[in-house]
C-alpha cells in the first residue's frame, strides 16, 4: 500500500527544492508533486523518509531540474 507524505514531509521536500534554486517556477508545483510521488514510492519500498528524499534528489540531478 502506497503511503502519503504528511505536511511536514512535503514542506521538507519543498525546502530542499528551494535550496537548489530551481528556476522554472511555472512548473514548480508539478515538479514538487513528482518528487513527492517518487519519495512515497521509495518509502513504500522500505526506505526511511530521509533515505527516500536523498535517493530521489540523487536520481533527479540538480541540472535536470
Amino acid at each position: 500500500m502506497m503511503i502519503e507524505l504528511n505536511e511536514f514531509q512535503i514542506q521538507y521536500i519543498e525546502k530542499k527544492l528551494a535550496e537548489i534554486k530551481f528556476r522554472r517556477q511555472d512548473i514548480a508545483e508539478e515538479l514538487l508533486d513528482h518528487l513527492c510521488c517518487a519519495v512515497e514510492e521509495e518509502i513504500t519500498d522500505g526506505q526511511t523518509f530521509l533515505q527516500a528524499v536523498n535517493n530521489t534528489f540523487n536520481t533527479f540531478h540538480k541540472d535536470e531540474m
